[in-house]
C-alpha cells in the first residue's frame, strides 16, 4: 500500500517538468487522441530517476486513473484495469466515484 512506501520527493526542475508534459497529455486526452495521450505520459514518466515508483509523484492515483482511461477508451480492458486496481489501492477511490460511471462499473471491486 503506499502508506507502507518509503517515497522520494523529486527536485523542483524535473517535477516541473513532469507536470508540464503531462497536463500537454491531459489536454490530448480531453480531446480523444488517447495513444498521443499516452506517449506524453510515458515521456513524463522517463523523466523520473529509475525505480521510478520510488517517487512520491509517481505513485498519486491520479496518475493512474488517467492511464486507465488512456487504456480503456481504445478497448485495452485488462491493462485499463490493472491501473485502475492501481487506483483504488492508493486510496483513490473517491476519484473513481467523482469519474463517468462506466469507469466505475468496469473497475475491479
Amino acid at each position: 500500500m503506499a502508506d507502507d512506501l518509503n517515497l522520494f520527493t523529486l527536485d523542483r526542475t524535473t517535477a516541473m517538468k513532469a507536470r508540464e508534459i503531462c497536463q500537454q497529455g491531459y489536454f490530448l486526452f480531453d480531446n480523444g487522441n488517447f495513444k498521443s495521450a499516452i506517449r506524453q505520459f510515458y515521456s513524463a514518466w522517463t523523466l523520473l530517476p529509475k525505480p521510478q515508483t520510488q517517487w512520491e509523484d509517481a505513485v498519486n492515483p491520479f496518475i493512474y486513473f488517467r492511464l486507465g482511461q488512456c487504456l480503456f477508451e481504445p478497448g485495452a480492458l485488462g491493462l485499463a484495469g490493472t491501473h485502475f486496481q492501481k487506483v483504488k489501492g492508493r486510496g483513490g477511490a473517491e476519484l473513481l466515484a467523482k469519474e463517468h460511471h462506466k469507469y466505475k462499473e468496469f473497475s475491479p471491486s
